[in-house]
């Protein structure tokens, strides 16, 4: 899930993109997210979004990623179609 937040100390609006709680037995979903959050932190590029930080709170881990307003993908597909390939 994604939700918007706000990062109090930086004052802005950004998404957090969470996973939810897992348990220890699940370390390769932990460990996966972690790879995306570093990926994502390597990219620049002005049609990706920035990843700011990764953290846990009360085993529930979270991505802190620039906000960018508009509507996610499957809402832009349902009201103007797919998208060309072009």
């Amino acid at each position: 899930m994604v939700y918007l937040a706000e990062q109090i100390t930086m004052n802005r609006l950004v998404a957090l993109k969470v996973i939810g709680r897992i348990s220890k037995s699940k370390d390769d979903a932990l460990a996966r997210f972690k790879r995306e959050a570093r990926a994502v932190a390597q990219l620049s590029h002005a049609n990706i979004i920035q990843a700011y930080d990764f953290d846990e709170i009360d085993d529930i881990p979270f991505i802190s990623m620039e906000y960018v307003e508009g509507i996610d993908v499957e809402r832009q597909v349902a009201k103007f179609g797919p998208v060309d390939w072009k």
